[in-house]
């Protein structure tokens, strides 16, 4: 990628502006998205949830868990029931109120 991108008028654009323009336009679809997120994608699938499980027992007690792009953290309950601490962050906001 250049360092210079061009907008949707043809105009050049410097690639921080450019990339920043990006982020919000995804941020704000994903804030529209919250509100529906769990009922369309918040189950945990039993072969994923295995998957987090065996994660999980392998940490030591009480050790810290980083949720990164946690959604409206539907991980969470099983962090937290592991005994561990949790840290999630996500680019959404609407998705972090939800968590």
């Amino acid at each position: 990628m250049s360092g210079s991108e061009t907008d949707s008028a043809g105009r050049g654009v410097d690639r921080g502006s450019w990339i920043r323009s990006l982020r919000r336009a995804n941020e704000q679809q994903e804030d529209a998205l919250a509100p529906v997120f769990d009922a369309n994608w918040g189950e945990i699938e039993d072969t994923h949830r295995a998957f987090v499980e065996t994660f999980l027992s392998m940490l030591p007690p009480g050790d810290w868990v980083l949720d990164a792009a946690c959604g409206t953290g539907k991980y969470f309950e099983m962090v937290l029931a592991s005994g561990h601490s949790l840290l999630g962050v996500d680019h959404a906001s609407a998705y972090l109120s939800r968590a």
